[in-house]
């Protein structure tokens, strides 16, 4: 890609490409008059002014594109270069932090599991596992109904202490401690028959003394209420109070959401 010879026509035209984007000018033909001084004059402008725009343009977003009369130079990256590369590191740390933290729980969980097994068993109702612990012997057996999103395990510290005299049972409702979850109406009524349901899957003996702490409370007087022949009396720890749903302002609302 050189300078085409010139032929013997005195109106003959010289061509030759120019590569110099600072300029606008990308491998753009330039035609020249045979005349000596205005070629002579085109040819040292073209590669000057190319130099003269790329040192006033020191980051540019085009690359240069080398040619017969623009001068290759190197440049450093930019800073938006430099800061894209070094978020991209940081990225790429944070993630392998997250997945090793996240590979370290899992080992952690797998462990506890294998050293801490579950107390109690696991039944089935329709089809969704429910967790009841019952320990110790003796009549009646006293069933421990927990508080509003509570668990079983609120109640080790007092479950084998009561089994020294009798025996007793603490289990999770659907969705709490390690129940799985089920579809459907969560209400004291629904909950009270999930309760009779496992307690006649798991063969626990009658009669009954339920104690409920607070909302447990609303779900062993519906159980008392639905089956009174099984129950030898009913305790209410800091019970809940139906007439409260009323009472409270905003507590319906807040209950329906």
């Amino acid at each position: 890609m050189g300078i085409l010879a010139p032929s013997r026509q005195t109106t003959a035209i010289w061509q030759f490409p120019i590569a110099c984007p600072q300029v606008h000018m990308h491998w753009q033909p330039l035609r020249l008059r045979r005349d000596l001084m205005t070629g002579t004059a085109a040819i040292l402008w073209i590669p000057l002014t190319c130099y003269r725009h790329s040192v006033e343009t020191s980051v540019s977003d085009t690359p240069s594109v080398p040619g017969p009369w623009h001068p290759v130079h190197s440049k450093s990256p930019s800073f938006i270069q430099r800061t894209a590369h070094i978020a991209g590191i940081v990225a790429v740390l944070c993630l392998l932090l997250v997945l090793a933290l996240s590979l370290w729980n899992l080992a952690v969980a797998e462990w506890q599991h294998a050293h801490n097994p579950v107390p109690g068993k696991f039944y089935s109702l329709n089809g969704r596992l429910m967790h009841l612990y019952c320990s110790g012997t003796g009549s009646p057996t006293i069933v421990i109904e927990a508080g509003a999103s509570a668990n079983s395990l609120g109640w080790q510290g007092v479950q084998p202490k009561l089994s020294l005299l009798t025996r007793v049972c603490t289990y999770d409702r659907a969705g709490h401690g390690w129940s799985q979850p089920r579809a459907g109406p969560r209400d004291a009524e629904a909950i009270a028959r999930e309760l009779h349901a496992l307690l006649e899957q798991a063969g626990v003996p009658r009669p009954l003394v339920l104690a409920g702490h607070s909302a447990g409370g609303l779900y062993v007087r519906e159980y008392a209420r639905e089956f009174p022949a099984e129950i030898a009396g009913v305790v209410l720890i800091d019970s809940s109070s139906p007439q409260q749903v009323d009472e409270l302002p905003g507590w319906r609302n807040s209950a329906r959401s």
